[in-house]
C-alpha cells in the first residue's frame, strides 16, 4: 500500500471557510531539563452539557429485514443544493435543454445508466413526472451516487429514448461480509459499489433542522482487496485543497475529511504517512492502520504535545515540541522534507541542518529559506533553544532525536488525527463527561466544546471500526434548510452504532465535512460555494 504525496499542482487558493482553530500561544513554554509532560485535565468539563437532558434521536422505529434482496445496485443522480440542473439532448452545452430541475424540497432522483468518456456527464432517466424521458446532465451539478463504476459509455448514442434504455438491474443480497451487523430503517438505501464495499444512504424527513441525510461506506478491510492511507494535500503556509482533489491525486477509491489545521494549514495532530511521523501528536483521537493492516482508535499522547528530545553529542538535553507547523518563541520545533521541501524565511531563528543519519550539516539564522532534501531534517529555534543549539551543537556532530508516542507511531503505516472520541467498545463516548472522576477532556478549546457538543446539530465527519472486519466513513450534511440540519454527537453515535460499530471518532466537520467516491467526486452536498479546501485526508483503496 502506498499512498503519494502530490501538493505542488493541487494548490487551491481561495478564502477558507472558518474552521477551529486551537491557538497554541496559550500552551506552556518548556526549557530543559525535560519537563514532565502533563496528562489531560478536567478543568473544563463544567461546560459540558446536563447529561439528563433529553437527547434527540434520528432512529427510525421501523426496521427493515436483515435478509433478503434489499441491496440495490443501480446508479442515481439528483440536483446539487441550491442548484439548477440542465437536462439536454447530447453531453455538452451545444445541445438544447429538454427540462430543468431545480434542488428543493422535493425529491428529484434521476436514474443513471451511462456516461460519456471523462465522466463529465450522464445519461439519465428523468424523475416523475416525467419518467418517459431520456436526457443528460453535467456531473458538476448533481449529486451522483450508487453503483456508478460499471457505468457504460453512452456518448456515441446520446439521443435514446425510453424505449433503449436498459431495465434497472434487481436487487441483491446484503453480502456476506455485512452479515448479522446491520439494524436498516425505512430511511435508508443500501447500495452494492464492489465486492467488499456498500454503501448506505440515510434520508430521516422532518422540519428544517430535524431532517437529516447521511452517507456511510462500509469496507470489508479484511479483504486483500482493501488498503488505507493519508495524504496531506495543503501547502504549507498557502493554502488547503478539496478531498475530491486529493482524493483524485492520489487515485484512491473513496477519502473523507481528515483533521483540524494549524497556522500554516498544516495537520493540528499527529500523521503518519508511510510510516513516517510528519505531525506531533496532540490528546485528540488518532485513527491508524498498523503495519499489520488492523485498524485504531486511540490517543499517541496524554499531553499537549509528546515528549520528544534532542540530545547532543555532550549529552546536554532540550525538549522539541512541534514538528512542520508553526513554532513559538521559546521552543524548539522540527521540519522535514515533506512541507516541499522548504522551511520559509520568515519561519526566524537558528536553523541546524540535518541529514539522514541526525548528522549536522550547516548552522545558519534565518537570512532567506533553508532548503530541506528528501531525507533531510531541520532543527529550529528562537530565544532560549536558539541559545542552546548555538552553545551546544557544532558542525558533523551526531545528534540523537528521541520522537516518542504511545502506541510508537513506528508500528503504524498510517496516522489521521481529528477528535474526539465518539464510541468506545459499542457504547457511545462523552468527551469530558462529568459523571466520571476525574473526566477525561481532549486537548480542544471551551468555545470548541460549546459548540460542538451537547445539543448541537452540525455536518459532521467520523471514521470507525469493529472487531468482525469492517471499517466505517461516514458524512452527515447540515447547514441544508431542504435536506438535512446535521446531527449531534450522539445522533452521529446512533447512526453508527445501527451499522455496526464498536470504535469509532470524528474529523473535522461543518462546512469542512466531505465524502469522496469514485468515479463520481464528492457525494456529500456543498450547495453553491462549492467544496472547501481543508488539510489533509483518510484515503481508501479496493484494488480488484
Amino acid at each position: 500500500m502506498m499512498v503519494r504525496y502530490k501538493t505542488a499542482w493541487l494548490l487551491v487558493i481561495g478564502v477558507l471557510g472558518s474552521l477551529v482553530l486551537v491557538g497554541v500561544s496559550a500552551f506552556a513554554q518548556t526549557e530543559t531539563p525535560l519537563p514532565d509532560f502533563p496528562t489531560a485535565t478536567p478543568s473544563q468539563a463544567a461546560i459540558t452539557p446536563d447529561p439528563n437532558l433529553p437527547t434527540p434521536t434520528v432512529l427510525a422505529t421501523q426496521t427493515l429485514p436483515r435478509n433478503g434482496r434489499i441491496v440495490e445496485t443501480t446508479c442515481h443522480a439528483e440536483p446539487k443544493w441550491s442548484f439548477l440542473i440542465n437536462v439536454r439532448r447530447g453531453p455538452s452545452t451545444n445541445w438544447g435543454v429538454v427540462r430543468q430541475f431545480l434542488h428543493d424540497d422535493e425529491n428529484h432522483e434521476f436514474f443513471v445508466f451511462g456516461r460519456d468518456e471523462e465522466w463529465e456527464w450522464y445519461h439519465v432517466v428523468l424523475p416523475e413526472p416525467y419518467e418517459d424521458t431520456v436526457g443528460w446532465i453535467r456531473g458538476e451539478n448533481a449529486n451522483i451516487y450508487g453503483n456508478c463504476v460499471t457505468l457504460p459509455n453512452t456518448e456515441d448514442t446520446p439521443e435514446l429514448t425510453i424505449e433503449d434504455v436498459p431495465d434497472p438491474s434487481e436487487p441483491i443480497t446484503l453480502p456476506t461480509f455485512v452479515d448479522g451487523q446491520l439494524n436498516l430503517t425505512i430511511y435508508d438505501r443500501v447500495f452494492s459499489i464492489t465486492d467488499g464495499v456498500i454503501y448506505i444512504r440515510r434520508e430521516v424527513p422532518g422540519e428544517e433542522k430535524e431532517r437529516l441525510q447521511g452517507h456511510v461506506l462500509l469496507f470489508d478491510y479484511r479483504s486483500s482487496n482493501f488498503s488505507a492511507g493519508v495524504t496531506i494535500g495543503a501547502q504549507a503556509d498557502v493554502g488547503g485543497v478539496p478531498v475530491s482533489a486529493m482524493a483524485r491525486a492520489n487515485d484512491a477509491f473513496a477519502a473523507i475529511t481528515g483533521d483540524f489545521y494549524a497556522g500554516n494549514y498544516y495537520p493540528q495532530g499527529i500523521t503518519v504517512i508511510d510510516n513516517e511521523v510528519i505531525t506531533a501528536p496532540k490528546f485528540r483521537s488518532a485513527f491508524g492502520i498498523s503495519t499489520e493492516g488492523e485498524p485504531f482508535i486511540g490517543y499517541f499522547t496524554t499531553g499537549w504535545t509528546w515528549g520528544a528530545y534532542v540530545t547532543a553529542t555532550n549529552g546536554e538535553v532540550i525538549p522539541l515540541q512541534l514538528m512542520n507547523v508553526p513554532c513559538e518563541t521559546g521552543w524548539l520545533c522540527l521540519y522535514s522534507h515533506h512541507r516541499e521541501n522548504r522551511v520559509p524565511e520568515r519561519y526566524r531563528g537558528i536553523r541546524v541542518l540535518l541529514n539522514e543519519d541526525y548528522e549536522v550539516e550547516a548552522i545558519t539564522e534565518a537570512a532567506g529559506g533553508t532548503e530541506v532534501p528528501d531525507g533531510y531534517y531541520v532543527l529550529r529555534g528562537e530565544g532560549g533553544p536558539a541559545e542552546w543549539l548555538l552553545e551546544n551543537v557544532a558542525i558533523g556532530d551526531q545528534l540523537e532525536l528521541t520522537l516518542p508516542t504511545d502506541p510508537a507511531w513506528q508500528d503504524f503505516e498510517s496516522v489521521i488525527s481529528g477528535g474526539p472520541r465518539l464510541l468506545l467498545d459499542g457504547e457511545f463516548w462523552e468527551d469530558c463527561d462529568p459523571t466520571l472522576d476525574p473526566p477525561v477532556c481532549e486537548e480542544f478549546s471551551e468555545d470548541f466544546r460549546e459548540r460542538h457538543y451537547g445539543l448541537s446539530s452540525l455536518p459532521r465527519t467520523a471514521v470507525g471500526f469493529n472487531d468482525e472486519g469492517i471499517i466505517y466513513a461516514v458524512v452527515v450534511e447540515g447547514y441544508e434548510v431542504d435536506d438535512s440540519g446535521g446531527a449531534t454527537r450522539r445522533e452521529l453515535a446512533e447512526l453508527m452504532l445501527d451499522f455496526g460499530a464498536e470504535q469509532a471518532m470524528e474529523f473535522d466537520g461543518g462546512g469542512s465535512a466531505s465524502m469522496y467516491l469514485m468515479p463520481n467526486g464528492a457525494i456529500s452536498d456543498f450547495g453553491w460555494e462549492g467544496e472547501r479546501p481543508v488539510t489533509n485526508s483518510l484515503l481508501f483503496f479496493w484494488d480488484d
